[in-house]
C-alpha cells in the first residue's frame, strides 16, 4: 500500500516526538487497542498435560518367603485386598520348619547342659522371621505344627499376588507386592517444547475424572531426564 507521512500537526501536539502517533478515542475503539502501564515482574506461562495418577514407588513394598515350602491358605487371595501390618497373608507347609521344630524340642530338653546347641537351634527360626513367641508355643505343646503363617510387614493394598495355593516357594520367592496409598504420585507427559518452562518446586494445579469440579495443587518434585 502507499507510504502517507504522519501529520506534522500530531506530532507538534504530542510534543515535538517523531515516533509519536496520536489517535482519537473513536480511532482507537475502531482499532481495538489497548494500553497498559510497563511495570517489571516475574513471567508466567501456563500449559496444559494430559497426566495420570501413579503409586509412589517409595511406598511400594515385596514381601518374600522367609523360608521355603507349599501354600496351604492364602489370607489375601485377591488383588486390590487391603492388608495391615503384623495381618497373616499365607500359610505354609514346610517340611524344614517340621525338622527344624524336631531338633529345637530336642535341643530344649538338654539346653542346661549344652545351651549352645539350645540357642543355635532357636536362631533357626528368628532367620526365618518366625517370632519368639511362636518357638515358645511350640516348646510349651510338646510337639511339631505343620504349618506357619506368613505376615505382612507393612499396610496398604496388593498390587500383585505372586503365589497360589498349592505352589511351592523358596527362600526370597516375592509372594505379594503391597503399595501403601496414603501418597501417590501424578504423572505429567510434557511436550518438548514445554520443558524449558517446567522446574522442580513449579506450582502445579490439576483436575481429575473421579472428583468433577475439584482442583488440587501440587509442586513438582521431580523431572525424569529421559526424554522420549
Amino acid at each position: 500500500m502507499e507510504l502517507i507521512p504522519a501529520d506534522n500537526g500530531n506530532a507538534q501536539a504530542s510534543g515535538d516526538d517523531p515516533y509519536t502517533t496520536t489517535m482519537t478515542q473513536t480511532a482507537m475503539k475502531l482499532a481495538q487497542v489497548q494500553t497498559a502501564e510497563v511495570t517489571r515482574s516475574t513471567a508466567i506461562k501456563k500449559s496444559r498435560m494430559p497426566g495420570k495418577v501413579m503409586i509412589d514407588e517409595r511406598k511400594l513394598s515385596i514381601i518374600p518367603a522367609h523360608f521355603p515350602g507349599r501354600i496351604e491358605k492364602l489370607y489375601l487371595d485377591f488383588t486390590g485386598a487391603y492388608v495391615e501390618k503384623g495381618d497373616p497373608i499365607a500359610s505354609v507347609y514346610s517340611p524344614e520348619l517340621v525338622a527344624a521344630q524336631k531338633e529345637l524340642l530336642e535341643a530344649y530338653k538338654s539346653r542346661d547342659s549344652n545351651p549352645a546347641l539350645y540357642q543355635a537351634t532357636r536362631k533357626k527360626f528368628v532367620n526365618w522371621e518366625i517370632s519368639p513367641d511362636v518357638v515358645d508355643q511350640i516348646l510349651e505343646r510338646g510337639e511339631a505344627q505343620e504349618n506357619f503363617d506368613i505376615y505382612s510387614h507393612h499396610t496398604g493394598y496388593v498390587t500383585k499376588r505372586h503365589v497360589a495355593v498349592g505352589d511351592h516357594i523358596h527362600f526370597g520367592k516375592p509372594i505379594f507386592e503391597i503399595a501403601n496409598l496414603s501418597t501417590v504420585w501424578i504423572e505429567f507427559e510434557a511436550y518438548e517444547n514445554d520443558l524449558a518452562g517446567v522446574s522442580r518446586g513449579n506450582q502445579v494445579e490439576f483436575t481429575v475424572a473421579a472428583y468433577p469440579g475439584e482442583t488440587f495443587k501440587a509442586k513438582v518434585t521431580y523431572i525424569d531426564p529421559i526424554l522420549e
